[in-house]
This record gives structure tokens, C-alpha cells and sequence, in this order.
């Protein structure tokens, strides 16, 4: 009816009702189509892939409202993987979110209210932050955390009103791992012939002297 393709329900398993909380519009391509829902204190997250955009996004609903309106919480422009790289507070006010948004080489944490507002970046540095998980004092979140010297690791960081620097929760030592064969790789910025700017990493032998040519 209507022309509509889906719709959210919120049902009181009490009494047995159910009540329409939102639907699409029709020939909606925002909201083509919904895999999963968040449940976020009072609110409902929703992942889309919208066809009129390159970029997956989260909205949230208010579930306590009579009729809801989406709210666009990711307005930066990025890469959400997967299930594994989003995550609600314990308190369900805080959305956070792995991309990379204004880092196109590397994965950061963001965050932004689940009420909508603007998104904040959590985690910063030279490497890569993967699998948020707030932690229930709501003062830190745990990452899975590597650089070019480190191999996968849980990071912690604070979540103060300016988040500190990540501490290695484990492993402790990686007295086995040759961190002094290393080298950390240099981004490269090459075009196809269609003009396509293509991302590359060169890695350069620390023994390469002035002026050496070696294969590619």
C-alpha cells in the first residue's frame, strides 16, 4: 500500500501489538533495502547502502516517536566495512564507527551521538584501528591496532574530552617479532590511463643508496 517497499515495527511483546515506527518512500534509493538493525538506549541504527551514493551510512530512529524520520549519523565520507566495524556504548548514547574517512590509506575510530550530530574522530596516528568496542565505564575503547613495526594488537583508549594515546593491552612484549626488519612504506600516487588516481605503497630496502635503480 502506498508504494512503499519495507517498513520498521516496533511490537510490545506484553500486549501483543505492533505499531509501524517508519517506511520507505516509494522508488526509495536511499533505502533500497535493511540487513540488520542496532538497538541504541531508545533508539534504532540502521546500515544502508544507498544507491545514489558510494559510500555505506547509518541512520538512527527514534523507536519511542509515533511516526520516526531517519537521522544521517555518518555524514563523513568513507569506507563501513562490515558488522565488525560498528558499535554502540554501553549507555546506547554513542555510536562509533571504523572508516576512512579523511585517511583514505589507513582505518581510524569515529563517533558521533546516536541522536545525530557531528562526527568526532576517536583514534588518530599512523596506524590502523580496526573492531571498536566501548568499554562498560564508558571512559575507553578497546581496538584491534597495527602499524608497519606492529602486528595486530588490543589497544585501549581514553575517551576523555581529549581522547589520550593508545595503550598496547596485549601482547606485552614481542620479543620474536623482527621489528628491526621493517620499513615503513611510502604512499605513491599513480593515474590510469582514464585518469583513475591509483593508491600504491612502496616499501624501499633500508641498504638502497642515492641514485640506485632496483626492480619493481
Amino acid at each position: 500500500a502506498g508504494g512503499h517497499t519495507l517498513a520498521i515495527l516496533v511490537a510490545d511483546v506484553s500486549t501483543r501489538s505492533a505499531r509501524e515506527l517508519w517506511h520507505n518512500a516509494p522508488n526509495d534509493s536511499t533505502f533500497p533495502a535493511i540487513q540488520r538493525l542496532l538497538w541504541a538506549g531508545d533508539r534504532i541504527l540502521v546500515p544502508v547502502s544507498p544507491l545514489n551514493d558510494e559510500w555505506e551510512r547509518y541512520y538512527s530512529l527514534d523507536a519511542d516517536a509515533s511516526t520516526a524520520k531517519p537521522v544521517l549519523l555518518t555524514t563523513t565520507n568513507g569506507l563501513i566495512e562490515d558488522a565488525t566495524s560498528a558499535a554502540v556504548s554501553a549507555d546506547g548514547k554513542t555510536f562509533y564507527y571504523c572508516t576512512n574517512a579523511s585517511d583514505i590509506e589507513r582505518r581510524h575510530i569515529w563517533s558521533v551521538p546516536v541522536s545525530g550530530g557531528a562526527p568526532r574522530q576517536v583514534t588518530t596516528g599512523g596506524g590502523i584501528e580496526t573492531m571498536p568496542v566501548p568499554l562498560a565505564s564508558g571512559k575507553a575503547l578497546a581496538t584491534l591496532s597495527a602499524d608497519w613495526k606492529m602486528p595486530q594488537s588490543l589497544g585501549v583508549w581514553g575517551l576523555g574530552s581529549s581522547p589520550a594515546p593508545q595503550k598496547i593491552a596485549f601482547p606485552a612484549s614481542r620479543k620474536n617479532f623482527p621489528t628491526d626488519a621493517h620499513v615503513e612504506p611510502q604512499p605513491i600516487l599513480t593515474k590510469a590511463a582514464d585518469g583513475l588516481e591509483i593508491h600504491n605503497q612502496l616499501f624501499l630496502p633500508k641498504d638502497l643508496q642515492p641514485g640506485e635503480r632496483r626492480p619493481a
